[in-house]
């Protein structure tokens, strides 16, 4: 995240416009995977592109980052773009996030590994408003899933 760390230096805390690519992890058997992250949420795996990356490169490199998975490109498939939430982290830092959500499906010979900077643990399981969400962006892209609704979706 040199970039965010570089943009701080100019802006300190003020709102910045960021670009996330995240995945949508399944199986042919409907479970879902996510990554708990260290304060205990899950989450879609993903993050912020680099201003050197296309959003299909950043996306691919924060899932290997994140829990050792290779994807391949031509298997992701856009589901959504969410990008109406502002949010604020705990050391004072404000982003809006324009992300991303592609779903791919993984095959049932492919093992994922928590990658310890990043993740926790990886969680498989069906998908349930029970599951405790990193943030509202990532919350309501869960209800969207639970409730079925397709397509691309600018929120």
């Amino acid at each position: 995240m040199d970039y965010i760390k570089q943009m701080r230096t100019k802006v300190g805390h003020e709102c910045l416009i960021l670009v996330a690519g995240n995945i949508i992890i399944s199986d042919k058997d409907n479970n879902y995977y996510f990554q708990r992250k260290h304060n205990g949420k899950l989450a879609f795996v993903g993050g912020f592109i680099e201003p050197t990356e296309s959003v299909i490169e950043g996306t691919i490199r924060e899932a290997k980052e994140e829990i050792d998975l290779d994807v391949e490109s031509s298997n992701l498939a856009l589901y959504a773009i969410y990008s109406k939430h502002t949010m604020r982290y705990p050391n004072g830092d404000i982003v809006r996030p324009h992300s991303l959500f592609f779903k791919y499906q993984i095959e049932p010979d492919v093992h994922l590994r928590a990658m310890p900077e990043e993740t926790l643990e990886i969680v498989k399981c069906e998908l349930s408003n029970d599951l405790e969400m990193i943030n509202v962006q990532h919350q309501e892209v869960l209800e969207d899933l639970i409730n079925d609704r397709k397509g691309v979706i600018v929120t």
